[in-house]
């Protein structure tokens, strides 16, 4: 199948559909409602599907044929070689704490390749996009959509040794009580300066990217395409400049598609310095199994 694709007016697609989203997520937020759980420790609310609603109306208008992997609905067949993959509401704990620590995510995918993401923060009213081989931004916009402020994003310069950086870490759901994640991160929260878990992980790499911390751990038995968060934010941190390595080996990734657990940060020195402390707290198994 031969299909060709404008990037940035699917970006401005990708944008608008997020916006859509969002804009359930702000009319929601404060609010109570009734939470019902899945996979035994995830919260879901009526504004995830709400939101995936809006987003994928916005997404099913321009692009028909565009195949959809979803958070809440699954996947959708359709007759192109694009995907969109969807998380409505990244952050569900925080948005149900009150805390607008949540994010709205829409990354174009065609077959393996992630060719651009757009991660909105509605209750700020930002957005941090990326479109492969051209950069990461963070965007600012008046109340119509146009740009009102747009910056490129990169890692930060000359960082910091690991007891002097900040780290992100994200577990994926089941792993909270596997004994070797816990050691994994046990043994980083004595050596760093603070360990952050915000229960928001596409918005621990727009930090990463923007320079705000220094490295993130994530460790999980399942690939992290799954994870459409992930997926948005890693691919975000690559187009800002960032380090990343394989938490097994602590080798740099080629395939994101065929990776499960992750080592990022802002130089590849400090990439394998927390590659180092893992390597120092687990036993012979891997950490990710």
């Amino acid at each position: 199948m031969n299909e060709s694709l404008n990037m940035q007016e699917a970006l401005q697609v990708a944008e608008e559909a997020a916006r859509q989203g969002g804009q359930i997520i702000k009319d929601y937020f404060g609010k109570t409602m009734h939470i019902t759980m899945k996979r035994g420790i995830e919260e879901q609310i009526p504004v995830d599907t709400e939101s995936e609603k809006a987003i994928i109306s916005v997404l099913h208008d321009y692009f028909p044929d565009h195949r959809i992997q979803s958070e809440e609905s699954g996947n959708r067949s359709g007759n192109s070689l694009y995907t969109w993959v969807i998380d409505p509401l990244d952050g569900t704990s925080n948005f149900i704490l009150g805390i607008p620590q949540v994010a709205v995510c829409v990354t174009l995918v065609r077959e393996n390749d992630i060719l651009l993401t757009v991660i909105h923060q509605p209750i700020l009213d930002t957005f941090y996009t990326a479109i492969s081989g051209q950069g990461a931004y963070y965007v600012t916009t008046l109340d119509h959509g146009a740009y009102f402020n747009r910056e490129r994003l990169r890692v930060r310069q000359n960082a910091s040794s690991l007891s002097k950086s900040a780290i992100c870490r994200v577990l994926s759901y089941g792993m909270h009580n596997h004994k070797q994640a816990r050691d994994v991160m046990n043994r980083l929260y004595g050596k760093t300066r603070r360990l952050l878990d915000t229960w928001a992980p596409s918005l621990d790499w727009c930090m990463l990217a923007s320079g705000k911390v220094d490295g993130l751990v994530y460790v999980s038995t399942h690939l992290l395409r799954y994870d459409p968060g992930m997926v948005a934010g890693l691919f975000l941190f690559r187009e800002a400049g960032g380090f990343l390595g394989d938490l097994e080996y602590g080798e740099n990734i080629d395939n994101m598609a065929q990776v499960e657990s992750v080592i990022a940060a802002t130089s590849d020195t400090l990439l394998k310095e927390i590659w180092r402390t893992i390597d120092e707290e687990v036993d012979d198994e891997a950490c990710i199994r």
